[in-house]
């Protein structure tokens, strides 16, 4: 019994070394790996899509192939009729960016000077300054930061082209490179392991699949939410919100600032419009956080929606 414990914790040191050791080298090689690391995202989402239609008499072969035409289908139906109304929006917000930064500015003083002949406390003014002057340089590190990204996801442009190629060859291997990483594990916790990983890849899988969903369900709601309400670019400031609302807990903040500013800057009432805009989306996250996400992460991932809500809250507390 002891040298069988003795085993164990030398293959749990083992196992642990080599992750640690691959997580290291993979850290360290990072901006030469992004690639590689799309490449295994993308197979890792299509190859449950690829063992259904293996189940279904098709070769694994040609399921990979029939998954890609079908994905350079959906990618040319997008590029004919969603990506040139996102082109022109974003073409007209380059245009009018300047004329909005100024409306920006104008408002900004106007509201300065009313603030600065109002009877307020010094103490209150001190403390209002200094929360506005903080939340100004976030506001600035938030734009630089997400420039920069846009700037490097161009440069990346090797990378993503590489990436279905890349998921393309591990999808055509993935058993092999499964047994392959199996072959670490000692021999007679394999088999085990292996029902380990498959509770962790069902599960994971699902929570994956549901937050995709819930995403694109997000993005849809606040594009058709602000169109209704009259904000300019209602399409790409829906779509952006829909991608950041995968960021837990911040995805959803982050979303709804640049929809309430908008709404600010090219609204016909810079007063009730930010605050309808506001509460348009604190109705889209409370209806998701209460109502379709626990539904939908529930059902993808197999966990009842009470469980899925139990650990919203807990990370809602742990993370703020």
């Amino acid at each position: 019994m002891h040298l069988l414990l003795q085993k164990r914790t030398a293959g749990l040191i083992l196992a642990a070394g080599v992750c640690l050791s691959i997580g290291w080298l993979i850290w360290t090689a990072r901006k030469g790996l992004y690639a590689f690391v799309a490449g295994a995202v993308l197979a890792y989402l299509l190859n449950p899509v690829i063992g259904f239609l293996e189940r279904r008499g098709m070769s694994r072969l040609w399921a990979i192939i029939f998954i890609y035409v079908v994905m350079a289908g959906l990618f040319i139906l997008a590029v004919k009729n969603l990506v040139p109304a996102i082109l022109t929006e974003l073409q007209g917000l380059g245009r009018e960016l300047p004329v909005l930064m100024s409306h920006g500015e104008a408002l900004l003083r106007s509201l300065q000077e009313r603030y600065e002949s109002a009877p307020v406390p010094d103490l209150l003014r001190n403390a209002v300054n200094e929360t506005l002057g903080g939340l100004a340089d976030k506001t600035e590190s938030l734009i630089s930061f997400l420039l920069s990204g846009v700037v490097g996801l161009v440069g990346q442009s090797i990378s993503i082209m590489l990436t279905p190629v890349l998921a393309f060859y591990l999808l055509y291997d993935w058993q092999m490179i499964k047994q392959s990483l199996l072959a670490i594990f000692p021999t007679s916790w394999r088999s085990e392991t292996e029902m380990l990983l498959q509770d962790i890849d069902n599960a994971l899988e699902g929570v994956i699949r549901g937050q995709v969903i819930i995403a694109v369900a997000v993005g849809f709601c606040a594009s058709v939410g602000l169109f209704l309400l009259g904000v300019r670019y209602a399409l790409i400031v829906g779509i952006f919100a829909g991608i950041l609302d995968i960021i837990p807990y911040f995805g959803a903040i982050l979303g709804a600032i640049p929809a309430v500013a908008m709404a600010v800057l090219s609204g016909a009432d810079p007063v009730w419009l930010p605050v309808k805009v506001l509460a348009m989306f604190v109705l889209i996250h409370q209806l998701e956080g209460t109502i379709i996400g626990p539904k939908i992460i529930g059902d993808c991932a197999g966990f009842h929606p009470l469980t899925v809500i139990f650990i919203l809250m807990v990370g809602g507390e742990v993370w703020g």
